[in-house]
């Protein structure tokens, strides 16, 4: 009997000031622009934050994300950290 490899999740260290936050799909069944069924503000869980944008690369700008929108796969995310640690997802 084989047991597999262990594998840990992914980790992001992030520090205090503006991080760019990218959204991961663990289950690995998801691909780029799927919903990940989670909002910002559980997504981001164990980190202190207090803004998120995300940036539209048809008009040229920056986007406002609230915490209760759900993040999209393989995206990444303007995020204004208050106190450093480390994203699991």
């Amino acid at each position: 009997l084989a047991g597999g490899q262990q594998q840990t999740p992914p980790t992001v260290n992030l520090v205090v000031g503006w991080n760019l936050v990218p959204a991961i799909d663990i289950t690995g069944t998801k691909k780029a622009g799927d919903d990940l069924n989670t909002t910002a503000a559980q997504y981001l869980a164990n980190i202190t934050f207090s803004r998120i944008y995300g940036y539209d690369t048809i008009n040229n700008v920056f986007t406002p994300v609230v915490s209760t929108t759900s993040l999209k796969v393989g995206s990444g995310y303007w995020v204004y950290v208050t106190t450093a640690g480390v994203l699991v997802p």
